[in-house]
């Protein structure tokens, strides 16, 4: 309200949209009414995903329909945002990807703004988001109200942000609590062979959503699609990641806030920030990069104050990287007793089961596992590793060892590595197409050599970046 630049933290489901966009609309529209309208936005924000960037524009136009906001992202046509842009508007929310395009095209003028919003900064400051970011600000005036939000805040991060804010005031409400979650999730935890996960999803889904909405994080969008095909025989289920159409991921997600299915299969892109009221379970089917991402992915349930449950999925020798997520988090999981699986969907996905390899023997602990040797700082990035050093080009690292050529759940192999439990004696069952040398990175593009993120928000971009 006074005007400075600051940085907020706040856990998952507090209200970080709000707490930014009141005083926010309660300036524009003062400025509006003595000043007039004008053309171009006077607030900007950035968002990592296009899912969180329109929920942002939703709650300002929910807010202040007096405004006019616009919400720019990739995937749709950018000639009806440019159409808009020339009608005028007050507040501008975008993925920095489409941004960066309207600013190329001459489409969008940034030199009014008078407030910038960086959400989930932790995750639009890391490589490959960082440039795009820094190319926005040099189109921003310099004399503006810059913030940063997000409800995880690493210690780099906030050595970064000095470059971009002025003397920033902190407000941390989370602090130096261990806990970085919301009171009301319960954390449980569930050991399970590789062959033996899919067969458990359902009875975990049965016994702890009770009917109710359920969302279940895999690492890659195939994983994302194969469970969801796998569960939808039985269950009302969807699936949501980066690959699908953008006109299809709003349907998807409507669909489920509505009701209409109660079970979300999806990739990290519904991670960050999204709101979905009464999700009452979420499922870690594998095991996130860090931290961060597991407090992010189980803060969908549990929000404003609502009771939910989140339950990680691991298996035996992952047991070092559950330990250092409850350090981390200043958790503790309740240990769930072992699941007789349902026997009809073991083998859901192929003879040789979910990443397995050709003799059957699970992908889990191979050499680089989730928390296996290569883990915690060694070459591959995974649980805690440096993801700096685990793959080419610093990108984020999935649980195969990219210090060979293959890798993903089911070992490497000097030849390519295969899809899901692929059955050629050339292939090992990896959980992407690792082939190359090419890294996927959270669900990347295994046809590129780019880390591919959760859909390429550039209208035709071919660059290396990373946008979701």
């Amino acid at each position: 309200m006074e005007g400075r630049d600051m940085i907020g933290r706040a856990r998952t489901g507090t209200g970080k949209t709000l707490a930014f966009g009141i005083p926010i609309m309660d300036k524009i529209v003062q400025f509006n009414a003595k000043h007039g309208r004008g053309r171009n936005p006077l607030a900007l924000v950035l968002a990592p995903t296009r899912e969180l960037a329109r929920q942002v524009e939703r709650e300002f136009q929910e807010s202040a329909p007096s405004l006019d906001t616009i919400c720019v992202y990739g995937g749709t046509p950018i000639s009806a945002q440019m159409r808009q842009l020339q009608y005028g508007v007050d507040i501008a929310v975008g993925t920095p990807g489409r941004v960066i395009d309207l600013l190329k095209r001459g489409a969008l003028n940034l030199t009014e703004v008078q407030f910038l919003v960086i959400d989930e900064a932790d995750q639009m400051l890391q490589v490959g988001f960082q440039e795009d970011v820094e190319r926005i600000l040099e189109s921003l005036p310099k004399k503006r109200q810059s913030m940063m939000f997000s409800a995880t805040m690493p210690s780099w991060i906030r050595k970064l942000t000095q470059n971009y804010l002025k003397t920033p005031v902190n407000i941390d409400l989370v602090g130096d609590s261990d806990q970085k979650l919301a009171d009301g999730i319960s954390l449980f935890s569930i050991a399970s062979d590789m062959h033996g996960k899919p067969s458990i999803i359902g009875p975990l889904i049965t016994e702890h959503a009770k009917g109710g909405k359920c969302i279940v994080f895999t690492q890659t969008k195939r994983d994302a699609d194969r469970l969801a095909y796998a569960m939808a025989k039985s269950h009302r289920c969807e699936a949501l990641h980066g690959d699908i159409s953008q006109s299809q991921r709003e349907r998807t997600l409507a669909g489920f806030r509505d009701g209409n299915f109660n079970i979300l299969v999806a990739t990290d892109v519904a991670s960050r920030g999204l709101d979905i009221p009464n999700v009452d379970l979420v499922i870690h089917y594998e095991l996130p990069n860090n931290s961060e991402i597991f407090v992010h992915r189980s803060g969908r349930t549990g929000r404003a104050g609502k009771k939910g449950a989140a339950i990680l999925i691991y298996t035996h020798d992952q047991n070092r990287a559950v330990r250092f997520i409850e350090r981390d988090v200043g958790c503790k999981f309740t240990e769930l007793p072992k699941i007789a699986g349902d026997s009809t969907s073991v083998d859901m996905f192929g003879d040789t089961g979910f990443g397995g390899m050709r003799d059957r023997r699970p992908g889990g602990p191979g050499r680089s596992g989730f928390g296996g040797r290569p883990g915690f700082g060694g070459r591959s990035s995974g649980y805690g590793g440096d993801s700096s050093r685990g793959s080419s080009s610093g990108r984020f690292g999935d649980f195969g060892d990219f210090g060979q050529s293959g890798g993903g759940f089911g070992g490497s192999s000097a030849k390519r590595s295969g899809g899901f439990g692929g059955s050629d004696s050339s292939r090992s069952g990896g959980f992407g197409n690792f082939g190359s040398s090419r890294s996927s990175g959270f669900g990347g593009d295994s046809n590129t050599s780019r880390s591919g993120g959760f859909g390429n928000d550039r209208s035709g971009g071919s660059t290396g970046r990373r946008s979701f």
